[in-house]
């Protein structure tokens, strides 16, 4: 076997240890490479407006960082504010066992929002340091990534054998290149489902269209984060507007737009990217979500990428001639 692949091993197992033993560093390492990727994605497609690249990873950044800072900056102030707005109301409710279930809720909920809203402050509290610590890492990463990136071909002679460099530069360019089709798809993806729960809130008349497209757009980068963050202050918002009616209006947002992506578009068009079957990849989620959570979920498809090209760059070559 060549050595290349078992070096390329060595590396990849090593990086799992360190993110399940130090995630707080190599998870905000994985974020950023992510990040550093859905940036540059952008950015080429700002340079096909005509933009020099100088421009256009400047822009993308700023444009990418910017709605990510809108979308958690306004998230807790909307939803705090439609808690506090809901829960002061009247409600009237006809007879019957769900009425009465439902004012029951309502009412422990009512008794119980300023505890509710002090746990969720002193959570935040509490993990402050280590989120601003992460958000931290993975600007300064992501920055270090987009830089470092063009000089990564001369680093391969200090981390493989000279034997093995070819295989290990094609392995490195053809899985980036995967890795890029992969967070196009993604970006794509994310756009439709803000764009469409933007849409769909307008029809309904529910307040804060924008803002809501917009965080369901960033959180869907995330699998399964989006529709649960979206999830609150679009059911409080539905609420406000238009009762025991907007929350089915909420749900069927929610249930339309995440429901399509999950299960049509987001399999599709990673099967079709970066061809790895979609029961695969959904497979593969649960299991590095098990195992590292959120960072897990994120890292699954490019952990996939590698692990097919090291098979098909080192594995396949080496059976065919033994």
């Amino acid at each position: 076997m060549n050595q290349g692949f078992w070096f390329l091993l060595s590396y990849l197992l090593a990086f799992l240890i360190c993110l399940k033993v130090f995630p707080a560093v190599f998870g905000s390492i994985a974020i950023a490479f992510i990040f550093t990727v859905l940036i540059d994605v952008i950015a080429e497609l700002l340079e096909k407006l005509k933009l020099k690249r100088a421009l256009s990873v400047p822009l993308a950044a700023t444009g990418f960082y910017g709605a990510i800072v809108y979308a958690f900056y306004s998230v807790f102030p909307i939803a705090l504010a439609e808690g506090r707005k809901i829960f002061s109301f009247e409600f009237t409710l006809p007879d019957g066992k769900v009425s009465k279930i439902l004012e029951s809720v309502v009412t422990y909920i009512n008794d119980n929002l300023e505890t509710i809203i002090l746990n969720v402050f002193s959570y935040l509290a509490t993990n402050l340091p280590k989120l601003l610590t992460m958000t931290l890492l993975i600007i300064v990463a992501s920055a270090y990534l987009n830089v470092v990136k063009k000089h990564l071909g001369k680093s391969l002679d200090k981390l493989f054998p000279a034997s093995s460099l070819g295989e290990i530069r094609k392995f490195m360019k053809n899985s980036y290149k995967q890795i890029k089709r992969f967070s196009y798809g993604q970006l794509m993806t994310a756009l439709f489902v803000g764009f469409a729960t933007a849409l769909l809130s307008l029809l309904f008349r529910i307040p804060h269209a924008l803002f809501l497209g917009i965080l369901a757009g960033i959180t869907d980068l995330v699998p399964y984060m989006g529709v649960i963050v979206t999830a609150i202050p679009l059911f409080l918002l539905g609420f406000s507007a238009h009762g025991w009616w907007g929350l089915l209006f909420a749900f069927i947002i929610l249930f339309s737009t995440n429901q399509l992506e999950m299960w049509v578009l987001a399999p599709k068009i990673s099967q079709r990217q970066v061809h790895i079957n979609w029961f695969t990849i959904l497979i593969s989620m649960f299991v590095f979500g098990y195992l590292y959570g959120i960072v897990g979920i994120l890292i699954t498809v490019p952990m996939l990428i590698l692990i097919k090209n090291m098979w098909n760059t080192f594995v396949v070559p080496y059976l065919k001639t033994h």
